[in-house]
């Protein structure tokens, strides 16, 4: 079994797939469990909170299964030096 990180355009190439993910996905272990909307993760996207200077954004992908999840460095942009991680299954 292969995993791999592979960096995430959501403005590009990325977006659709993107929106398919969250919304044929549930996610109720999040803070805020919610279905997304199509409309709702173009907001995302189209506000930068996918990525930014301090966020940058990577697939999480099996060999035979696709995109598994996200997985989101965080505070690139901190004094520090220290990324943070976040996971989207």
């Amino acid at each position: 079994m292969s995993i791999s990180l592979s960096r995430l355009d959501p403005n590009g190439a990325d977006r659709s797939g993107l929106i398919d993910f969250f919304t044929s996905n549930d996610f109720p272990f999040h803070v805020s469990p919610q279905q997304w909307t199509a409309a709702g993760v173009e907001e995302r996207i189209d506000s930068s909170t996918l990525r930014s200077d301090d966020y940058d954004p990577f697939w999480l992908q099996h060999e035979q299964l696709s995109n598994l999840g996200i997985v989101r460095l965080e505070d690139n942009t901190r004094d520090d030096n220290i990324a943070m991680c976040a996971v989207t299954p």
